[in-house]
């Protein structure tokens, strides 16, 4: 009987004993638990490609509305590359206020005929969302450097000096010829010039040495 009573009493203490060791990891492992499981919606991004063609030579601006009401925004990061590439470049988007995020694709990056990219956005519960995808990306177009992203024309290249355009096979012979039958003409011009002239200075000579004699009447 007393045997039996100590054996309730070691069950209890032992019992009691692995309680509280165990206690505060299963605690932690309870609070995680409820954490994770709290928050099951992702953030909701709000974003349209831009309706004006980036321009090479400038960073082009990318903005997103991003808004997640239970665990909040972790993180949003933009994913890009040039048309035809085959790898994405990586880029944090950051705040501007507003739950407005944005990054800056840099101008090396920024070439014809465009963009292809899209935007993640991770909560902190790890919901992630997806603007666009890899295999189908969003697409901005990206103009030439003589007109701007607002689709004015930039007008420093027309301060440049003009330099002549190089002549065509075709055009040299063309000016050639033409200068040719320039030539010729002139040559034939002033050949029939010589030719008056010397016979002019001949019949001059010989009305001079009296060759030639004009008889007139007697009255």
């Amino acid at each position: 009987m007393h045997r039996s009573a100590a054996g309730r009493n070691d069950f209890w203490l032992w019992a009691g004993l692995f309680l509280l060791g165990c206690w505060p990891a299963m605690a932690a492992e309870i609070v995680a638990v409820v954490t994770d499981t709290q928050d099951y919606s992702p953030p909701l991004i709000d974003h349209q490609t831009p309706s004006a063609a980036a321009t090479v030579g400038k960073a082009a601006c990318i903005r997103a509305t991003v808004v997640d009401t239970q665990s909040g925004v972790k993180t949003v990061v933009l994913y890009y590359r040039t048309i035809g590439a085959s790898d994405y470049a990586r880029q944090v988007m950051l705040p501007e206020g507003d739950d407005v995020f944005s990054a800056a694709v840099p101008v090396p990056e920024v070439r014809q005929p465009g963009l292809e990219y899209y935007i993640e956005a991770t909560d902190y519960a790890g919901n992630h969302r997806l603007r666009g995808v890899g295999f189908s990306p969003l697409v901005l177009a990206v103009a030439a450097d003589d007109t701007s992203v607002d689709g004015s024309v930039d007008d420093a290249w027309l301060q440049q000096p003009l330099q002549p355009a190089a002549a065509t096979g075709s055009e040299r012979r063309a000016s050639v010829r033409r200068d040719w039958i320039h030539w010729a003409a002139a040559g034939l011009v002033g050949s029939l010039f010589y030719c008056y002239s010397s016979c002019s200075c001949a019949r001059q000579c010989e009305d001079d040495s009296g060759s030639v004699v004009l008889k007139v009447p007697n009255p």
